[in-house]
């Protein structure tokens, strides 16, 4: 017969033990929460009182404008972050690209390729500088400009403001390459804001040569106005298959952004709102008002003690249940050793039905009365002993470490209801040489452990009992 020495957590029995510990539990809650909430008070009301000792008519001035200080910065913060939402609010109305459908508009794209006379000569060690980038740094920073913007504005039907106009257009660099996208809500918006922007671009090219480098600009590759939605709202390709595909979520994540940063707006304002209205003018009577405070303060802490109480009470209840690992009801005796148990007493009385249903749940059938204990585990000594009369079984030992008066009552006990000395007192053999003598002429053995012992103290039995060869033919749990 082998042994887990692996430990087991019961959750539940935890549980249970903690609803019978239940006194203690409150017990502690109730201390703590007492002694944090007389702290706190105790505090309190010291620091309430140094502070009424030694404050004077000017003390009560600075209050009064620390106050009115605070008020004035909370209203200035919440003006100014009023006219950003509003302002924001107003924008949002007129833009194009802020009321665009995110599955449903229209875009267009092209690509300008740089060329320069830069070329790479792989005899020099020495290059010449390449200005191709610079180049391409100065068509985007062109295309940014209100420059370019305002003539581009001119050249449209639609009225749109140049902050309108900018965020429709969105500007990439390439290698060697501008990458340009325009997005609107109608194909007319699209294509004529990409016309202008191309016309743009040509005229600011002989601009560029002379203040920058001389080039050649190509247009690459150009779309027209397409409506993106549904599922072709991934990309847009170009009619040159060799361009790289324009991404379609700008959009979208422009709209993202410009919400967030409303969203941002809002919560800094409400939190203003909120830090203003817990401002507290100074008044006469500010000292009834901060003794409140204080009786307030200690109440809370004295639940915040009462609850951290239970819960130290229940961890240490729990801690020392898993670390000390006793056994707790006979179905445990059954599950981990694989040991029949023939009789399970645990005193008790009744004191209602909840106290009976936690007493079930905690120790199973575990009989309150010792005699009915008694005849239990006579019956089963009997019904065992019959059932294997053919091995004839005379004497059995009765080994454990319970109180020794314990031990003999119940030897005595089930020896005067069978009429014979079938159980004999043996005692602990783990520590007593008396009691390993006396098992020595003993086949059978039935093993006693009440809810103190442990678990491995009660392995640590059944193993000396294997190692004499000793069969274990049951368990008793007493108490």
């Amino acid at each position: 017969m082998t042994y887990d020495d692996e430990m087991e957590i019961d959750l539940i029995q935890l549980f249970l033990l903690c609803l019978r510990k239940w006194k203690t539990i409150l017990i502690t809650a109730v201390v703590l929460g007492v002694i944090l909430a007389g702290y706190k008070g105790g505090k309190g009301l010291a620091s309430l009182r140094a502070a009424s000792a030694a404050s004077t008519e000017s003390d009560e001035e600075i209050s009064q404008d620390q106050y009115d200080a605070g008020k004035a910065a909370y209203d200035e913060q919440i003006k100014l972050l009023d006219d950003m939402i509003k302002e924001n609010n107003a924008y949002k109305e007129s833009s194009v690209l802020m009321n665009l459908d995110s599955n449903d508009y229209f875009s267009a794209g092209s690509m300008y390729y740089v060329k320069t006379d830069y070329q790479i000569m792989p005899e020099m060690s020495i290059q010449n500088d390449d200005y191709t980038d610079d180049v391409v740094d100065a068509y985007i920073t062109y295309i940014n400009s209100n420059e370019c913007l305002s003539y581009i504005k001119s050249q449209l039907k639609e009225d749109l403001s140049l902050r309108n106009l900018k965020e429709l257009i969105k500007v990439t660099k390439g290698v060697h390459s501008i990458n340009v996208e325009v997005y609107g809500d109608s194909a007319e918006l699209v294509d004529g804001i990409m016309a202008a922007l191309d016309e743009a671009v040509m005229n600011q090219s002989a601009q560029i040569g002379e203040k920058v480098h001389a080039h050649e600009l190509s247009l690459l590759g150009k779309t027209k106005a397409d409506n993106v939605s549904g599922s072709a709202h991934e990309k847009i390709v170009f009619e040159d298959k060799n361009l790289k595909p324009v991404e379609a979520g700008y959009v979208k994540a422009k709209q993202t952004d410009f919400a967030n940063l409303q969203n941002s707006l809002i919560t800094q304002r409400d939190a203003a709102l909120t830090m203003k209205s817990r401002l507290t003018e100074p008044t006469e009577g500010g000292t009834a008002s901060s003794l409140k405070s204080v009786l307030k303060s200690a109440v809370k802490f004295g639940i915040i003690g009462g609850v951290a109480g239970a819960f130290l009470a229940a961890f240490i209840i729990c801690l020392k249940a898993i670390i000390v690992d006793t056994v707790n009801n006979a179905s445990e005796i059954t599950r981990l050793f694989g040991i029949r148990v023939f009789g399970d007493y645990k005193s008790g009385k009744s004191t209602g039905k909840c106290a009976d249903m936690l007493y079930r749940m905690s120790y199973g059938d575990a009989s309150p009365d010792k005699a009915d204990f008694i005849g239990v585990l006579t019956a089963n000594i009997d019904a065992y002993v019959e059932a294997f009369k053919d091995k004839e079984i005379n004497e059995i030992s009765f080994v454990g470490r319970l109180k020794t008066e314990d031990m003999k009552e119940i030897v005595s006990s089930v020896n005067s209801s069978e009429s014979s000395e079938l159980l004999k007192f043996a005692g602990d053999i783990l520590t007593d040489s008396e009691a390993i003598r006396t098992i020595s002429d003993r086949k059978y053995a039935i093993v006693a452990v009440d809810r103190n012992t442990t678990k491995n103290d009660f392995r640590k039995q059944l193993e000396k009992l294997q190692g004499l060869e000793k069969t274990v033919i049951g368990a008793v749990l007493f108490d």
